[in-house]
């Protein structure tokens, strides 16, 4: 038996929009204890952070931060008993490199992944919002190799004013897909599904949910992940279907008392 069909038989877990900050201890407390259940046999076979895990990343100076140390050392004890971890660039943390997957023993995804086992495109999911030409265009800026390499030689606070305004930018956008209700253009994960996967998972929308497509004669499966909000939203396959989950983030011992009533994405 081939290695590739021993995987597709164990579990692959999938989250996204994690959205780590030093204000929500209360969030690190609930993804710590998540990535500790995941210690307990049966171990999954991967686990894939589709994009925003953290709020924001500004590169050494989150690195060093003290709120994200239990994070760090959750994944390198699930990465130790032979879990793959893969963590995705999202629109907030895509300063995420090197340093992050060397101190969490992860890797560290740019764009799309493809599980051939299971035939899944796993990505963010910003860059299929292809009418969102705006954000295409900030977005192809803010990945640039200049940008990346003057994040580390400005000061922190200059990076960390930048982090707040495009944080800003994003609420809003995150709110006008709420409101519009605003989806992936079939066109688009049409050229995905043509390109021989039969599920592509996503994050970026804030929204769990799950659509079935015909393309090219054959019924397809997009998911969406949820943000972990209220609660915590876990997609996990088992080797044979894949059902959506919910992860408790309790109320107590936030630094923002706000953030209770679920205000903070």
């Amino acid at each position: 038996m081939t290695q590739e069909s021993v995987l597709a038989r164990r579990a692959f877990v999938f989250v996204s929009d994690i959205h780590l900050q030093p204000a929500r201890p209360d969030r690190t407390r609930a993804f710590v204890d998540f990535l500790a259940s995941l210690l307990e046999a049966p171990r999954p076979a991967g686990l894939f952070v589709l994009g925003d895990l953290f709020d924001v990343w500004l590169g050494k100076s989150s690195l060093a931060e003290p709120a994200f140390a239990p994070v760090f050392s959750a994944l390198r004890s699930l990465a130790a008993l032979g879990v793959q971890i893969a963590v995705f660039r999202g629109n907030r943390d895509f300063l995420l490199d090197g340093r992050f997957s060397r101190r969490a023993a992860v890797k560290v995804v740019e764009e799309g992944l493809s599980l051939p086992s299971i035939g899944a495109y796993l990505c963010h999911g910003d860059r299929l919002l292809v009418n969102d030409r705006a954000h295409q265009r900030l977005r192809w800026i803010l990945r640039s190799a200049p940008v990346k390499a003057l994040a580390d030689l400005v000061p922190s606070s200059v990076v960390a004013c930048a982090a707040r305004w495009l944080r800003g930018r994003s609420d809003v956008a995150a709110r006008r897909f709420r409101v519009q209700r605003l989806r992936f253009p079939e066109a688009v994960l049409g050229r995905i599904f043509r390109g021989g996967f039969d599920v592509a998972i996503t994050g970026h929308l804030h929204e769990e949910g799950h659509l079935r497509l015909e393309v090219g004669g054959r019924w397809r499966d997009l998911y969406t992940l949820g943000a972990w909000e209220d609660a915590g939203s876990v997609l996990a396959f088992d080797g044979e279907g894949y059902h959506f989950r919910r992860w408790p983030i309790p109320c107590g011992g936030r630094r923002d008392v706000s953030a209770c009533s679920g205000a903070s994405s």
